[in-house]
């Protein structure tokens, strides 16, 4: 049975860092460059959009935190 479970953000920073290391080569063939560069690019918005959905959870938690505690002053 295939994992159909998406990569984790860490995952995807590790491979991107394998992508840099790659393109940092200089004998690499121009079209590979671009396919490997394109790659790149698909996991940065990837890895931001993860980093996006974190951040707007914090905000959310935080906003809820500080409401409780609000309510606890006034009652």
């Amino acid at each position: 049975m295939a994992d159909t479970t998406s990569p984790t953000f860490e995952s995807q920073l590790s491979e991107l860092e394998q992508l840099v290391k790659t393109l940092e080569q200089p004998e690499l063939p121009l079209n590979q460059a671009l396919e490997t560069f394109q790659k790149g690019v698909t996991l940065i918005q990837s890895c931001q959009k993860t980093l996006h959905e974190a951040e707007h959870t914090i905000e959310q938690l935080t906003q809820t935190h500080e409401a409780l505690n609000t309510q606890n002053k006034e009652g």
